[in-house]
């Protein structure tokens, strides 16, 4: 999604949802609906069945995605957009309309399914081998070709191991934030909670902090894996033999 600015057409900035405010504010906060969940741009990239793979799931994922916001008929939260959201454990959202909301999506990925399936069966297209799209946007530029002389293949190779042991450094920032600062983190929470005698915010609020900064520090893991990975391809395909 946030990768996705430079590329949004005028057409796209002009169908921006205007979200309301509160109060006296001079600023404005617009949302952009996406035609697609970027989650699924892994799924969607498998040759032949990724396609109708992902418009089975994408619907009822979508509402999973959307209680992360509250409705999960809005894939934002509708609330005042200038006034802080609490973040908690559950959506309070009533089960009936979750259970209503997934059913429904089910109803249409399957739909979503049969109609993907016959484009997906047809002989494909031999794809231009490279990264997929949702990798290209996180690569560094590519280096022009060089010919594989020994100095170039060992300063190739060097550049290959440098990367490598790189990947080492936001991965022990990763683990040393998880070992020390979320759990204090979690702790001041549960102590801040207990103080004022919300009891079971006590102990949803530490699980959901922890969740979600899980989630975000993997999505960074996995960024700079990606990242690293595709620039060690990129050094090596430069090598012109």
């Amino acid at each position: 999604m946030h990768t996705q600015y430079q590329y949004l057409t005028p057409q796209q900035v002009a169908n921006a949802i205007l979200l309301p405010t509160e109060g006296v504010t001079s600023n404005q906060y617009f949302i952009i609906p996406t035609a697609h969940l970027p989650l699924l741009d892994p799924v969607r990239a498998i040759p032949v069945i990724g396609p109708p793979l992902a418009a089975l799931i994408e619907p009822d994922l979508r509402v999973l995605v959307n209680l992360g916001y509250g409705d999960p008929r809005f894939g934002y939260s509708t609330s005042p957009a200038n006034v802080p959201t609490p973040f908690g454990l559950f959506p309070d959202v009533p089960p009936g309309v979750i259970v209503d909301a997934l059913v429904a999506g089910t109803h249409q990925g399957i739909n979503d399914f049969a109609a993907a399936l016959p484009a997906a069966l047809n002989p494909p297209e031999l794809p231009v081998i490279g990264f997929p799209p949702y990798i290209q946007q996180i690569l560094p530029p590519s280096p022009g070709p060089v010919p594989a002389t020994p100095a170039n293949i060992a300063s190739t190779f060097a550049a290959v191991v440098s990367d490598s042991y790189s990947l080492l450094l936001p991965t022990a920032d990763l683990g040393l934030a998880f070992a020390t600062i979320l759990p204090a983190y979690d702790l001041s929470l549960f102590l801040n909670q207990l103080l004022h005698g919300n009891f079971i915010a006590a102990i949803e609020l530490p699980l959901a902090a922890t969740a979600g900064l899980a989630a975000l520090g993997a999505m960074i893991e996995f960024i700079a894996i990606v990242r690293t990975v595709a620039a060690i391809i990129q050094q090596l395909q430069s090598l012109n033999f």
